[in-house]
């Protein structure tokens, strides 16, 4: 096992005591790789039972806030490193400024250098990307950047520790030019051509050219307008023209395609069709008109001729609307049209049967006035039929109740009752027969069985109960 000991000191050369101590063995494996103390009165430490070899390397870190610094050592033959340490406070940072983004392939780079707290002589250590640290003053020039973004840092730095380091970044930048637009070239006899466009724009200002390529054929520096010879007839050939600027940055390509040796068809369009008429069809009052059907094709459709296409390049033909759909709406309109205007204008079908209804409300009254006769003799009916009941009754009362008819009470109040039953039953009759005189006939024979039925009754009730309820009062 061995040691390492020694002093730690500021930058003043004067002792520090109450120092926090830690050292590192190099290449170390096991236990007693590090140790740690604190430095005594007289800024002394040693730190013992370190795995340390005969000339191995050891570090030692100290601090006392707000200073710290590192020292190294190597061991002799007996395993003791003597390592003495100065602890140092750092001066500030330095302040960058921060450096803009740019088109242009150099840039100058400034900051401020941080201060020492001690007063002590400082420098600055600069660094660009990946390079090696240099020691710089304010500003630093730098160029030939590439197109890409670049970081740079700097620290401020006395004879013995340095500050942290402050850093920054940008980028170099290049637009590529827009594409060009070509003019589009026709089909053509001729095996010469002249091929024209207009270059793009850059928008950093640089200064642009174009290149020019036919039929993945080699690319070259062109200017519009651009003549080509020698083209096979009939050949399919395509062209394509890109606008560069100055720095090596190229837009897309644009691209067109032409037939040479072939003179350019237009296909003739085919005629326009002629509007069918629109569909209103008669209907009559009260039934909804339906809705107007247009058909923008000719009725019946008719096929449309095909033009021909020309040799190389094809005609696309329209394809027609389709009419059937339409066709098969306005045939259900027409149908149900004629539907309702039958309904409507059919006359009106009567059963047959006494009394029909067919005519006005006058002819009605007179129906009326001939059943009001009619009740008229089934009332007299009635009371004859009572007075022969009457007269074979076992109290003999015939001729009395004749002559003295005012004496018979109950007689009269009974009497009553059934006319007005049968005065009721006659009107309500009536007034079914106005109410529905679509079901005139029904009601006419409803009301004949009524008066019938209330007829018999009234002359059953006289036949069984005559004796017993037309009584003679008692002088």
């Amino acid at each position: 096992m061995g040691t390492v000991e020694g002093y730690v000191v500021n930058t003043s050369a004067s002792l520090v005591q109450g120092a926090s101590v830690n050292a590192y063995v190099l290449n170390c494996v096991g236990g007693g790789c590090s140790g740690s103390t604190t430095t005594d009165a007289g800024g002394y430490y040693v730190i013992a039972n370190l795995n340390i070899p005969a000339y191995g390397n050891v570090t030692v870190y100290a601090s006392k806030d707000p200073a710290s610094g590192v020292g190294y050592g190597q061991a002799d033959v007996f395993f003791a490193a003597f390592v003495n340490v100065t602890v140092c406070q750092p001066p500030g940072q330095p302040a960058l400024v921060a450096e803009p983004d740019t088109h242009y392939p150099n840039a100058t780079l400034e900051w401020t250098s941080g201060v020492d707290p001690n007063g002590l002589t400082t420098h600055d250590e600069f660094q660009f990307n990946n390079q090696p640290i240099e020691n710089v003053t304010s500003p630093k020039s730098v160029s030939g950047l590439s197109y890409a973004v670049h970081a740079w840092r700097a620290r401020t730095c006395n004879d013995w520790c340095c500050s942290a380091w402050s850093e920054d970044s940008f980028s170099v930048y290049n637009n590529a030019p827009s594409a060009p637009v070509l003019v589009d070239e026709p089909n053509t006899l001729s095996p010469t051509v002249a091929l024209e466009w207009t270059s793009g724009t850059d928008s950093d200002g640089d200064v642009t050219y174009d290149q020019f390529q036919l039929n993945a054929g080699p690319v070259e520096n062109a200017t519009s307008p651009k003549t080509v010879s020698g083209l096979a007839s009939p050949s399919y050939n395509t062209w394509a023209v890109r606008t560069c600027d100055a720095l090596g940055a190229c837009s897309a390509w644009s691209s067109d395609s032409f037939i040479a040796g072939v003179a350019t068809v237009v296909p003739t369009p085919p005629p326009a069709p002629t509007p069918r008429p629109e569909f209103v069809p008669f209907c009559p009052i009260g039934v909804p008109a339906p809705t107007v059907l247009p058909c923008l094709v000719p009725y019946p459709p008719t096929p449309t001729p095909v033009p021909t296409p020309p040799v190389v390049t094809p005609a696309i033909t329209p394809t027609p609307v389709p009419c059937e759909e339409v066709l098969v709406k306005e045939k259900a309109e027409r149908e149900r049209c004629e539907r309702e205007l039958a309904i409507v204008s059919a006359p009106e079908v009567v059963p047959p049967g006494p009394c029909f209804y067919e005519v006005p409300l006058a002819g009605r009254v007179s129906c009326d006035v001939a059943w009001l006769f009619l009740s008229a003799v089934l009332a007299a009916g009635l009371l004859v039929a009572l007075k022969r009941r009457l007269a074979k009754s076992a109290f003999r009362t015939v001729r009395v109740v004749h002559r003295s008819w005012p004496h018979v009470t109950i007689s009269n109040k009974f009497l009553a009752v059934l006319l007005v039953g049968y005065a009721t039953a006659f009107a309500l009759g009536v007034a079914s027969i106005e109410v529905s005189p679509t079901g005139a006939v029904v009601a006419w024979y409803g009301k004949l069985v009524l008066e019938v039925f209330l007829a018999a009754c009234l002359i059953v009730f006289a036949w069984l109960a005559g004796d017993k309820v037309f009584k003679k009062k008692k002088h």
